[in-house]
């Protein structure tokens, strides 16, 4: 897929990738996942109110697996990666359906994030930081044919990002005092 990637750039696709800005989106994602989606699944089931924080934090990363899936059948991107102006589509230009989705938002789950497990996800990062730096590609991107482009993030969006951030982590540490 190399070659193929290699030549979309003359086709006026920006598909230099950047582990960072991917990375970002991605931690963008997954905190809005965990204040909103944990707010809804703890009124749900509050009895998950008695798991520790790591077991909920796990589930959770792994509920999202599924919520990205969805989004990214319905919109092609998702909050963090519309934000940081990135978008994901087939290497063909076909319609992404949901089997295909999921089938990547699980290789990101266990091959990117480790399955959400401290040591395991430290290394599951730097071998996917070093494959998409030295392939231009991640290993579930190329086995799934997904394309992934960047567009300008641009100063507004950059500062939309760091408040909503900045919020998130506000809630996150007010509310563990």
């Amino acid at each position: 897929f190399s070659n193929f990637f290699g030549r979309n750039l003359t086709l006026g696709l920006n598909i230099e990738q950047s582990p960072w800005i991917r990375s970002l989106a991605r931690a963008f994602d997954i905190l809005s996942f965990q204040v909103f989606g944990g707010f809804i699944v703890i009124i749900i089931f509050p009895e998950v109110l008695n798991f520790s924080e790591v077991g909920l934090s796990l589930m959770l990363l792994l509920l999202y697996t599924f919520m990205e899936s969805l989004m990214l059948f319905k919109w092609s991107t998702t909050p963090g990666k519309a934000l940081l102006n990135i978008s994901i589509t087939k290497v063909a230009n076909a319609n992404l359906t949901f089997s295909e989705c999921l089938n990547r938002s699980l290789r990101v789950w266990f091959y990117g994030l480790g399955m959400g497990v401290p040591l395991i996800l430290l290394i599951t990062q730097i071998i996917a930081y070093k494959n998409l730096t030295r392939n231009k590609i991640t290993s579930w991107d190329e086995e799934c044919e997904f394309l992934i482009s960047h567009g300008d993030i641009g100063y507004l969006r950059a500062f939309v990002y760091l408040l909503i951030m900045t919020f998130y982590f506000y809630l996150i540490t007010s509310s563990a005092i």
